[in-house]
């Protein structure tokens, strides 16, 4: 089984998704929804949308942010119908907000020197 193949029905059970934590969980658990309404496994999706298995399997677990662009085509190639492409501003905007809280430097309680 290749990595990132863990979600069909035969096979390893998944992993439990926690879409009340963020607006990436709640994509990700969305993003799940519906290639498992479809039948498709992690590859066969990533197959479809022209990304790997391991990306497929990175967002719907929360642990990547999705791109526009991965967002649009798995809206198209699930047919979900711009469920996923609506939700894509606010993980968006989360991710953009994680990153300027990331690039802040420590507090370190000393005065700056100048």
């Amino acid at each position: 089984m290749r990595q990132g193949d863990d979600q069909q029905p035969r096979g390893r059970p998944l992993r439990a998704l926690t879409p009340g934590r963020s607006v990436r969980h709640a994509f990700g658990a969305e993003l799940r929804r519906w290639r498992l309404a479809c039948g498709l496994t992690q590859q066969a999706l990533a197959d479809r949308v022209l990304y790997s298995a391991e990306i497929v399997s990175k967002v719907e677990r929360a642990e990547r942010w999705p791109s526009w662009k991965f967002a649009h085509r798995c809206d198209a190639a699930l047919g979900a119908g711009g469920a996923l492409i609506t939700q894509w501003p606010a993980v968006r905007a989360a991710q953009q907000a994680s990153d300027r809280r990331r690039q802040q430097p420590p507090a370190s309680g000393l005065p700056l020197a100048g």
